[in-house]
């Protein structure tokens, strides 16, 4: 299961004569840190204060999803393929979605399933320092992304092989987090 998303306006948002990289940084802290640590979390948080300002910072003992973000691009994955791993890769897309439009951040996105695999590298370099790098394979991300481009709206889709959760009950019982109790969410 992969979400691919984009963030709309990205270049109006990273002008320098817009905002400061210090205010994009502080921004994007923000914005990430509460709605994937919301998301992350099934809304597990730890309050924490930080020069006196109160901040939110995630628990992420239990992290139910991975993500990365590079420029304008972002990308989600679960680990398990359950429809539990679904349910909570759309309970994180809706407090990103929310979030991040409150502080002026639409984003555009699309939901996707198939096969993918991450690699992951770590290299020791002179010193103490670690590296650790990452490889990101699977038609899934491409049919995420293009799907993620036809979308004309901020909000996000899930694409019908994606639904594959909501209508299966051999992996496990699960009803539609689309639709419940007659009421469209």
């Amino acid at each position: 299961m992969l979400l691919s998303l984009d963030i709309l306006g990205f270049k109006q948002i990273v002008k320098p004569e817009n905002n400061s990289h210090s205010i994009l940084l502080d921004l994007y802290t923000n914005v990430f840190n509460l709605a994937f640590g919301l998301g992350q979390t099934g809304g597990a948080l730890d309050p924490i204060n930080s020069e006196g300002i109160p901040q939110i910072k995630a628990n992420l003992n239990n992290k139910k999803y991975n993500f990365i973000s590079i420029s304008d691009s972002v990308i989600c994955w679960t680990e398990k393929e359950a429809c539990s791993s679904f349910i909570d890769l759309l309970m994180g897309i809706r407090a990103l979605l929310a979030i991040s439009y409150n502080f002026g951040i639409p984003l555009r996105g699309a939901i996707s399933y198939g096969e993918m695999d991450v690699i992951s590298f770590e290299r020791n370099s002179i010193g103490d320092e670690k590296f650790t790098n990452q490889v990101i394979i699977g038609n899934v991300i491409v049919d995420a992304h293009n799907l993620e481009g036809k979308q004309e709206w901020s909000g996000c889709v899930i694409e019908s092989k994606a639904d594959f959760y909501t209508k299966n009950s051999q992996t496990e019982s699960c009803s539609s987090p689309i639709k419940k109790c007659g009421r469209v969410y």
